[in-house]
């Protein structure tokens, strides 16, 4: 279903590439997308002009450059009221604020950092493995795969730190990661036990980590 009125909020923030993008030249109805576009209809001129001028300095950026700022705007709709989004400076600052809580959102994806470092890793894009391999080698395949995405859990939390710093605040990490095939099944739990095993090793003061699968939160903010 399209229409031309249909997420004219996030339109007039600058998404409309961007959503055209992620449907292939259309622009689709979806119901998280729906609420969304309605959180930002509902915020200040003020609110709405800090969110374009956002955008719009990532126009020339990639594809996963406006999915983090989608994803900014999601994590604020879905979990957070009385939200003020912070103009971006020369200066370490966080997305958003909440209730005197300072919000950084972060996200783990198949840009060109991960598929390079799965290059590295000699398996292909994506992690791709062969249906000749046994199932050492599969596990082994995997164990490398949960590490990096780990790793860059990791790099996201520590940037996040120093953008929230002094006073800590919330960290959020979404992750939309497309696993090897044979992984399917278990590699969201898997993943997951990995970021409660950093978290607990990092042992963050006054941060407060929380992640979330990118399909999770579409359903929240959906529902």
């Amino acid at each position: 279903m399209t229409g031309e009125k249909l997420y004219q909020s996030l339109i007039e923030i600058g998404l409309e590439d961007y959503l055209k993008q992620i449907g292939n030249g259309n622009i689709y109805q979806e119901a998280h997308m729906l609420k969304i576009d309605s959180f930002v209809k509902n915020l200040s001129d003020d609110q709405k002009k800090i969110l374009k001028d956002k955008i719009s300095k990532k126009k020339n950026e990639t594809h996963a450059q406006h999915n983090d700022m989608l994803h900014e705007i999601s994590i604020a709709c879905a979990f957070y009221d009385k939200v003020n989004f912070l103009p971006e400076t020369n200066e370490k600052t966080p997305d958003f604020c909440s209730n005197d809580i300072c919000v950084e959102v972060k996200t783990i994806d198949n840009s060109d950092i991960e598929r390079k470092r799965q290059d590295e890793l000699n398996k292909g894009p994506y992690c791709n493995i062969s249906p000749a391999l046994n199932q050492k080698e599969v596990e082994d395949i995997k164990k490398e795969f949960i590490e990096c995405v780990g790793k860059k859990f990791t790099e996201h939390i520590n940037k996040a730190k120093e953008q929230l710093n002094p006073g800590g605040g919330h960290i959020w990490i979404i992750y939309a990661i497309d696993s090897p095939p044979k992984f399917y099944e278990k590699i969201n739990k898997e993943i997951e036990n990995r970021f409660d095993e950093i978290i607990k090793k990092l042992q963050p003061k006054n941060f407060c980590i929380r992640y979330i699968n990118f399909e999770s939160l579409r359903e929240k903010i959906a529902n």
